[in-house]
């Protein structure tokens, strides 16, 4: 018994160190036959369906310059890339390569929204 819950102590300990030391990634999304992936520095997907939305939350301030630079290969359906600001506005809509000042603290959400896109997306930015 006391073997189990020091077990069990253990495996809690680890979840809560993976959350913190993992990047803020999420969505709401359906795909088929894929994978997305992301961090604090990248977001990045390949499937045959992609539908909804995928994030990285940043914490930017006032002041931060990010460069950022995407691609996006479509087969089929389309897909959008978005820094959106701490409202969930679209703040910028991201295409090929380019540079935001940001003039506010608070938190961004680089977005991948795809309608039934199928190929692949990515997304990487650096902040000075």
């Amino acid at each position: 018994y006391i073997f189990m819950k020091r077990k069990i102590s253990i495996i809690i300990l680890l979840m809560i160190t993976l959350t913190l030391f993992t990047s803020c990634t999420g969505g709401s999304y359906t795909m088929t036959m894929g994978s997305l992936n992301g961090n604090s520095m990248h977001i990045e997907g390949k499937y045959n369906s992609f539908n909804g939305k995928y994030f990285s939350k940043v914490k930017l301030k006032d002041g931060d310059s990010v460069e950022y630079q995407t691609s996006i290969n479509t087969d089929d359906g389309s897909m959008k890339l978005v820094l959106l600001d701490e409202k969930k506005s679209v703040l910028v809509n991201l295409e090929s390569t380019g540079l935001i000042e940001i003039t506010e603290d608070g938190n961004y959400y680089f977005t991948a929204i795809g309608d039934h896109h199928k190929g692949s997306f990515e997304v990487e930015w650096s902040i000075k």
